[in-house]
């Protein structure tokens, strides 16, 4: 978008793969809540619009048309995923590819970058099988996080001011979730089986207040992962 709100197509020629490089035909493209529609509402990544043309950038997946010069591991038709623009055809470097093993399509696949992000999360987290956790948000991203915490063995106490999303979250299969605010059902949890708190808070919001709230849930030893991109100059509270 060159500026707030404004979106639009650019004809380009056809990228040509160099040396290590690999042109992928696109086949589906992710939108971000978060990030491509920060985009659209500010008309940059930066804080403040400018001049320039920046691409709405999220995750996707395609398959392999051209392959250049010294590329291995990799061939034509080959389905992979990868970061990419919405776009037809994107080259990038053979390094930034993951193959998409076979019975998983690529519909599926465009947005097998979420719950391999929420494992990384619980490996910063130093996650241990069994520990309790409370996501906070319930987004595409908290959502994700939660439920592959709970395949990793974890409680799980999702956590989001929005009705809606723990509507969501709970069809989706969530065992656990509840507003932030109510202090009854979130004590309830983190304070089952002898627990007295999360093991570990992960933070998707992106917005000071999550952060608060994850601060507020923690016990001596919690540990806090941070998932969300803070946009805004934090709040004397939290500015230190």
């Amino acid at each position: 978008p060159p500026a707030p709100r404004a979106a639009e197509a650019v004809e380009e020629p056809l990228p040509q793969p160099g040396a290590g490089e690999v042109r992928v035909r696109v086949a589906y493209t992710a939108i971000s809540p978060g990030s491509n529609v920060h985009l659209w509402r500010v008309g940059s990544y930066r804080s403040a619009a400018f001049d320039g043309r920046e691409d709405l950038v999220y995750m996707g997946s395609g398959v392999v048309e051209t392959v250049g010069a010294g590329v291995t591991g990799l061939a034509e038709g080959d389905p992979v995923v990868l970061s990419t623009g919405h776009r037809s055809h994107v080259v990038v470097p053979a390094s930034a590819l993951h193959r998409v093993p076979d019975g998983l399509s690529l519909r599926d696949a465009a947005v097998s970058y979420l719950p391999s992000w929420s494992v990384s999360v619980l490996h910063l987290g130093r996650y241990q099988a069994g520990e309790t956790v409370a996501v906070v948000g319930l987004g595409l991203v908290g959502a994700s996080a939660a439920l592959v915490a709970e395949l990793n063995g974890a409680r799980v106490l999702g956590l989001d001011i929005d009705a809606r999303r723990r509507s969501i979250a709970s069809g989706l299969g969530l065992g656990a979730v509840a507003d932030p605010s109510d202090g009854a059902a979130v004590g309830a949890f983190l304070g089952a089986g002898g627990a007295s708190g999360a093991d570990l808070v992960i933070e998707t919001t992106g917005a000071w207040g999550g952060l608060r709230t994850a601060i507020d849930l923690a016990r001596d030893f919690t540990r806090i992962a941070v998932m969300g991109i803070y946009r805004t100059t934090p709040p004397p509270d939290l500015a230190g």
